[in-house]
């Protein structure tokens, strides 16, 4: 606005908002890692407590597929099943909680991170490695079963492209291709 003036900051008044900005920042970060922390460890204790999920849990039976590891629990309602999500390390920092009618949560505070389907990927008979990689569990179990190739959950469109580049690190020969949804046209989002 008109008449309005301003002060210019000193190089010390300066370097005083930088340092709260980066205080702030520093403590904002411990802070989220600490929570993630602590989600994690309750992510490996709820994964370790839960059985094994069988073939007939109504999602698989519904989508046609295997269990690949998966688990089961009892929230929000039975028979939801239970997909780690795993760092490039190999641990579970979240977990992904299909319902039976396909209703997916995530566990609070936890980091997604991708869950593998068939085991690590290995080089084919014909000396290629192949991997796959897409966001849901049901897109990916079907993937494997048409063929046989190491299948990568990475759970969401926001996770693809970080997934892929922790796969093309560890995997830098290997012939990566990403699996698309196609639910445009189903009525029951199958």
């Amino acid at each position: 606005p008109s008449g309005t003036t301003h002060k210019l900051l000193t190089d010390t008044e300066r370097q005083a908002r930088a340092d709260e900005i980066a205080a702030a920042k520093a403590k904002r970060e411990t802070a989220e890692r600490a929570g993630h922390a602590a989600a994690a460890r309750k992510a490996q204790e709820e994964w370790d407590k839960a059985p094994l999920a069988k073939a007939d849990n109504p999602y698989l039976a519904h989508k046609h597929v295997q269990p690949h590891g998966l688990r089961v629990g009892t929230w929000p309602v039975p028979n939801t099943l239970i997909v780690p999500m795993l760092d490039d390390k190999g641990q579970i920092t979240g977990l992904q909680f299909i319902s039976p009618d396909g209703g997916k949560l995530y566990l609070k505070g936890g980091c997604k991170g991708f869950y593998i389907i068939g085991g690590p990927p290995r080089v084919d008979s014909d000396g290629i490695m192949r991997i796959a990689i897409g966001e849901g569990f049901a897109s990916l179990a079907t993937a494997h079963k048409e063929t046989g190739i190491c299948c990568i959950v990475a759970f969401d469109k926001g996770s693809l492209m970080r997934v892929g580049e922790i796969f093309r690190g560890k995997y830098p020969d290997a012939v990566i291709g990403f699996v698309a949804d196609n639910d445009q046209f189903a009525k029951d989002g199958s």
